[in-house]
């Protein structure tokens, strides 16, 4: 549940740093280009760690089976 949370702030702060710094080197300074990277790159480093955080809980579950038992119910 957390993680589609992570996921879906990720997204929203990787979608509009990407546009405010798009349209803000064009019509702004340089600290407003900074800024907008920065929100960016805080949307990029959220979703690096919360797929990792994932595919590191689904490895952790196949190891121990969890994952396979809980395909069967299914």
């Amino acid at each position: 549940m957390l993680e589609n949370l992570g996921i879906a702030a990720a997204s929203i702060c990787i979608l509009s740093g990407a546009f405010l710094v798009y349209n803000g080197i064009a019509l702004s300074g340089m600290s407003q280009v900074l800024d907008d990277a920065a929100l960016l790159s805080v949307g990029l480093a959220t979703a690096f760690l919360v797929v990792k955080s994932k595919l590191e809980w689904r490895q952790t579950l196949k190891r121990h089976g969890e994952l396979n038992r809980r395909h069967a119910r299914s």
